[in-house]
């Protein structure tokens, strides 16, 4: 799925003080998740995706740099879903559909997952955005498609900031 010109960010953490409320989470585009180059924020349509809710929203989403937090972003909305939790301004996207998985990874991927041992990591294919959740236990593919559907086809599956394939994909 071309997630150019598109926002995309897998939320984990909502904070809220005084006026603002602080997002923490996850960009699909390595940068801002605003899907383009230095683009900083976003006024519009915007929809929350998560096990329970599909919350439409209006709203203005832009970064903020806090000290010893690194960037994060800022939403004028409170009506969000518990985390975690995708933002998007695809407002055609239906999920999540989440399947338990089996890697057969790359030696890109391999050398990933034993750099990091377990993590949530931004995921893509020609039919999905999603997360992929890995442990020593086993890996989870929370997917997010334009087609409602219980089974989401991990073909082609690549890490989104880094273009890299993950490797085969068996579901369990």
């Amino acid at each position: 799925m071309d997630i150019n010109n598109h926002v995309y960010i897998w939320v984990t953490d909502i904070n809220s003080t005084g006026d603002l409320t602080i997002l923490n989470g996850l960009s699909y585009d390595g940068e801002y998740g605003f899907g383009q180059e230095n683009v900083r924020s976003y006024t519009g349509s915007l929809v929350a995706l998560s096990d329970k809710n599909k919350i439409l929203l209006e709203a203005e989403l832009s970064t903020i740099h806090i000290a010893g937090k690194g960037t994060l972003w800022n939403i004028n909305v409170n009506n969000l879903p518990n985390v975690p939790f995708l933002l998007t301004n695809n407002t055609e996207l239906n999920g999540p559909v989440r399947q338990k998985i089996t890697i057969s990874p790359t030696e890109e991927t391999l050398a990933i997952f034993q750099r990091d041992s377990e993590e949530s990591y931004p995921v893509i294919s020609k039919k999905l955005v999603g997360i992929l959740e890995h442990s020593n236990e086993n890996d989870i593919l929370i997917g997010f498609t334009v087609v409602d559907d219980q089974f989401v086809s991990s073909d082609g599956l690549e890490f989104s900031e880094w273009g890299l394939e993950v490797g085969n994909i068996a579901v369990d």
